[in-house]
């Protein structure tokens, strides 16, 4: 367990909960002026999608990029469809 935290990209990683905690605080900004379950339901929402971007975050970060490389042209031939749709 120890090689892993040794190999981790501690600035990325730090510069990603800033990020998130930043964009936190901007949603709860911006929905401060509604009222009841709606303001809360942004942050929940929010909640949501950081545990699955931090999950794909320590997912991806466990694997070499030189084994992305092989699979790059899938992403990129998907994004490139739903740049025409």
């Amino acid at each position: 367990m120890a090689a892993p935290l040794r190999r981790m990209n501690w600035v990325l990683a730090v510069s990603m909960i800033l990020l998130l905690a930043l964009g936190v605080a901007f949603i709860n900004s911006a929905s401060a002026t509604r009222e009841g379950a709606v303001r809360w339901l942004f942050l929940r929402q929010l909640k949501w999608w950081i545990s699955v971007g931090a999950g794909m975050h320590l997912l991806l970060a466990r694997v070499s990029y030189r084994r992305l490389v092989d699979w790059a042209v899938l992403p990129y031939a998907l994004a490139l469809l739903l740049l025409v749709l």
